[in-house]
This record gives structure tokens, sequence and C-alpha cells, in this order.
């Protein structure tokens, strides 16, 4: 029988996560140039077709769910 392997070989310091996110949410919001928003909503049409067609997969069945 083979040893049992989990999936997290290595736990985040918490504290320091949350250190870091408080940090990051605190700075003022940047906006983004309309061409660089065109710019990657076009990478993730193209790059990850696979990933939208799950998303609008579950959107359905969440949609068909709800009523």
């Amino acid at each position: 029988m083979s040893q049992q392997q989990y999936a997290i070989s290595e736990y985040l310091n918490v504290d320091e996560v949350y250190a870091r996110l408080d940090k990051l949410i605190s700075q003022p919001i940047r906006p983004v140039r309309r061409e660089k928003m065109q710019a990657y909503l076009d990478y993730f049409e193209t790059k990850w077709q696979k990933v939208k067609r799950l998303n609008d997969a579950a959107c359905e069945i969440i949609r068909a769910g709800s009523a």
C-alpha cells in the first residue's frame, strides 16, 4: 500500500499573507487604460477558451437550478 500524500506540501504564514493583503487593499485603485483592458480581455478570450466554456456551462447550471 502506498503512503498517503497531501495536496498541500507547505503551508503559508497566514499572518504574513493577511499583512500583504491589507497593504495591497489599502492602496488607491489604479484604473486600467481602455486599450490595455481590451488587450487583457483578448488574451483571456484566446488563451483560456476551455475555462470560459466551463464557466459558461456552470452559469447555465446555476441559472437553471435557481429558477
